[in-house]
């Protein structure tokens, strides 16, 4: 099932991508960017559940166990929504990772919702950039050009104020 849900994911565009290119170097920026920021959402949200719900929702369960959990929640989290475990027994820092990849979803035409990870890793890697003081965004020896970050930007802030917009309008 995990395995489905990374697929569905991943978008028909980049899996079309990888089974014409089958090699990485000859993948377009889009499905490099794809596929490395989804790897490293797995690899994040996999070691974050791991260590932050040993003795919370995970308690009384083997390591193996904990794997395999910390993997299909950080999976499932950013499209299905599938739970194998009782979320109500997380900790705080746990619901806000979930609800962080919830709201970076799927990647450009997946099966799921969010801002999309290509939105979050120009994001991510422009603040690193500008961190750094780099110049111009470069990822993958291609310069991503500051109309896309500006974009990403709207898009990522735009989300966010709807999400605002919503919860008080629940909370009233």
């Amino acid at each position: 099932i995990a395995g489905m849900i990374v697929l569905g994911g991943l978008g028909f565009t980049v899996i079309l991508d990888v089974a014409k290119q089958k090699r990485f170097r000859r993948l377009t920026l889009h499905s490099k960017l794809v596929l490395t920021t989804t790897a490293g959402l797995i690899l994040f949200s996999l070691v974050f559940f791991f260590f932050t719900e040993t003795e919370a929702m995970f308690s009384g369960i083997g390591v193996i166990d904990r794997l395999v959990n910390s993997l299909f929640l950080g999976i499932s989290a950013r499209t299905a929504g599938f739970s194998s475990v009782d979320l109500s027994r997380a900790v705080p820092a746990t619901l806000l990772a979930l609800m962080l990849l919830m709201f970076i979803g799927a990647s450009p035409a997946g099966t799921g919702g969010g801002i999309k990870t290509t939105t979050f890793a120009i994001l991510f890697l422009s603040a690193k950039s500008r961190l750094q003081a780099r110049g111009d965004l470069v990822v993958f020896h291609r310069r991503i050009d500051q109309d896309t970050v500006f974009r990403a930007l709207t898009v990522t802030v735009a989300a966010f104020g709807i999400i605002l917009i919503c919860i008080i309008l629940l909370s009233l």
